[in-house]
Protein backbone atom coordinates (compact mmCIF):
# COMPACT_ATOMS: atom_id res chain seq x y z
CA UNK A 1 0.00 0.00 0.00
CA UNK A 2 1.26 3.45 -1.03
CA UNK A 3 2.17 5.74 1.67
CA UNK A 4 1.97 8.76 -0.25
CA UNK A 5 -1.11 11.22 -0.30
CA UNK A 6 -3.00 10.68 -3.75
CA UNK A 7 -3.26 14.88 -3.33
CA UNK A 8 0.76 14.80 -3.92
CA UNK A 9 0.16 13.02 -7.19
CA UNK A 10 -1.07 16.21 -8.59
CA UNK A 11 1.45 17.79 -10.71
CA UNK A 12 0.70 21.44 -10.90
CA UNK A 13 1.96 23.35 -13.85
CA UNK A 14 5.42 25.45 -13.74
CA UNK A 15 5.04 29.04 -13.62
CA UNK A 16 8.46 31.28 -14.41
CA UNK A 17 9.36 34.05 -13.29
CA UNK A 18 7.88 36.77 -14.34
CA UNK A 19 8.97 39.21 -17.02
CA UNK A 20 9.96 43.07 -16.16
CA UNK A 21 7.02 44.08 -18.49
CA UNK A 22 4.61 41.70 -16.53
CA UNK A 23 6.17 43.12 -13.48
CA UNK A 24 5.12 46.54 -14.08
CA UNK A 25 2.11 46.21 -15.44
CA UNK A 26 0.81 44.17 -12.45
CA UNK A 27 2.83 47.21 -10.00
CA UNK A 28 -0.11 49.27 -12.53
CA UNK A 29 -2.80 47.10 -11.63
CA UNK A 30 -2.69 46.51 -7.57
CA UNK A 31 -2.05 50.93 -7.86
CA UNK A 32 -5.25 51.08 -9.90
CA UNK A 33 -6.93 48.88 -7.61
CA UNK A 34 -5.69 50.96 -4.24
CA UNK A 35 -6.95 54.32 -5.77
CA UNK A 36 -10.34 52.40 -6.92
CA UNK A 37 -10.84 51.62 -3.37
CA UNK A 38 -9.60 54.87 -1.40
CA UNK A 39 -11.92 56.59 -4.01
CA UNK A 40 -14.90 54.31 -3.18
CA UNK A 41 -13.89 54.65 0.81
CA UNK A 42 -13.46 58.46 0.77
CA UNK A 43 -17.01 58.32 -1.31
CA UNK A 44 -18.35 56.29 1.54
CA UNK A 45 -17.55 57.85 4.64
CA UNK A 46 -18.67 60.80 2.61
CA UNK A 47 -21.78 59.50 3.15
CA UNK A 48 -21.92 58.38 6.26
CA UNK A 49 -21.17 61.96 7.51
Amino acid sequence: MPTDDARSQIALPAQGALSTDETRELGRLVIAGALLVLVFAVAGAGLVV
